[in-house]
């Protein structure tokens, strides 16, 4: 079973890889379109630094609002449902042209770091709720 140690460092490896992927990827998508766009290494190291936290807060998040007090604790939150409704609302805001790239990638890394926490307990042998209530 997954405890809080595992589910905080899953959380910062996903967030911070899908930081690293992300800004990469909008480097190489603006450096497309203006060659004169220089890769900021700062910029990079602080991207870094904010999807480690945010993977961290995203991977434990759940079990502070569902704590495990027993076997069965795993509530709407930890259900598919939640996930498939976060993850509708995570598509319409990344396609949405009036969001800022920021938000976005904010919005991406949050729904990686509550997904690992997911995956992690898919694991079990309770596995996870349909519908969670």
């Amino acid at each position: 079973m997954a405890n809080f140690k595992k589910h905080l460092v899953t959380g910062v490896v996903v967030g911070t890889i899908t930081a690293i992927v992300l800004y990469i990827f909008r480097y190489f998508n603006e450096h497309k379109r203006n060659r004169k766009i220089k890769f900021e290494f700062w910029k990079f190291v602080q991207s870094i630094f904010s999807g480690c936290a945010l993977g961290a807060l995203t991977g434990i998040v759940t079990d502070k609002i569902e704590p495990t007090t027993n076997p069965n604790h795993r509530g709407f939150f930890h259900s598919f449902t939640f996930w498939f409704a976060l993850s509708v609302a995570a598509y319409k805001i990344l396609f949405e042209r009036d969001v800022d790239c920021l938000c976005k990638d904010l919005m991406l890394i949050g729904f990686a770091g509550y997904s690992s926490h997911l995956a992690l307990d898919m694991q079990t042998q309770k596995s996870l709720p349909l519908l969670g209530i």
